[in-house]
């Protein structure tokens, strides 16, 4: 049998040390199968690439409304006259804050009543969906529920980020369309605000009419100087949410529609190298078994 190193890997010798040459021999023995496994590979991560949808990427930057999400009077004050107030028998409440505002925005309550507003599921699930019969295309028992269009929304598609240090918050969709993924960033931030505005002037107006129905109950003079402060802060706070769109985010930096070519996926440098890569070292255990078998052929002949 040919003992020869190229019929052999290398470092196979006594010493099991490599050299520059052997390894260089070895190399040579398997560059058609590794160039022509990298080749292959590389054609079928490109063609993979031009397969696979594109994902735009849209983001708007919004800085929470200080003088709106700060707690309102009623949790300021509480701390000021909550004793004097206990003591005539009334419970001041508290208001929202900015924490309360951006958990809602992350909150999968607020994607379920965002998608639902928008009629996102057959978008989200245009491939289970009759477009020309607006119907979904699906057994009745295999059509998506709500719960999970929010789990691919929530997990794949949007995400929400706060920045600690400067308090910033950060919203980005990656979406196929990308006129889409921008007309969602803004409309999230619409919608939190309109909710978040809603339920403060609602939150307002029982405030008022509890406070209406208190000050005159009571005829200790330092609750009933409270209460007055109290009616003029919550009236401050119909007018703010009554007269604000961006009652609780302000838009610093609003989202744009990406250009045709600013996907973020598929990444065609990264999967073309992978491609390579794997099929190289497949081009290469190919060409080994195939000089093994040689070598046991001319074993046996």
């Amino acid at each position: 049998m040919d003992t020869h190193f190229g019929d052999r890997p290398p470092g196979s010798g006594s010493t099991g040390e490599l050299s520059f040459a052997e390894i260089a021999a070895w190399m040579r023995k398997h560059m058609f199968g590794l160039a022509v496994g990298a080749l292959l590979g590389l054609v079928l991560g490109l063609l993979l690439c031009a397969l696979m949808p594109r994902i735009y990427r849209s983001q708007a930057l919004l800085a929470p409304n200080s003088e709106t999400m700060q707690s309102s009077g009623l949790g300021a004050l509480a701390g000021q006259f909550g004793g004097i107030a206990s003591l005539a028998g009334i419970r001041l409440p508290s208001g929202s804050n900015k924490d309360e505002a951006i958990e809602l925005l992350k909150s999968r309550g607020f994607a379920a009543r965002f998608i639902s507003a928008n009629n996102l599921m057959p978008r989200l699930y245009e491939n289970d969906w009759d477009a020309a019969g607006e119907r979904w295309s699906v057994a009745e028992d295999e059509v998506p529920t709500v719960n999970q269009g929010v789990d691919r929304f929530v997990r794949r598609l949007r995400r929400v980020q706060e920045d600690r240090g400067t308090g910033m918050v950060t919203v980005t969709v990656d979406w196929t369309d990308r006129e889409e993924s921008a007309r969602w960033v803004r409309e999230m931030v619409n919608q939190v605000n309109e909710e978040l505005r809603s339920r403060a002037v609602d939150d307002a107006e029982r405030n008022l009419a509890f406070l209406e129905s208190q000050v005159e109950k009571t005829s200790v003079i330092p609750v009933r100087e409270a209460m007055y402060k109290l009616v003029e802060d919550q009236m401050k706070t119909i007018m703010l949410a009554n007269v604000r769109t961006d009652y609780a985010f302000r838009v610093i930096d609003p989202p744009v529609v990406a250009d045709e070519d600013d996907y973020i996926s598929p990444n065609w440098a990264l999967i073309g190298f992978l491609g390579a890569f794997f099929g190289a070292a497949c081009g290469v255990f190919a060409s080994i078994a195939y000089q093994l078998r040689r070598s046991r052929r001319r074993a046996s002949a």
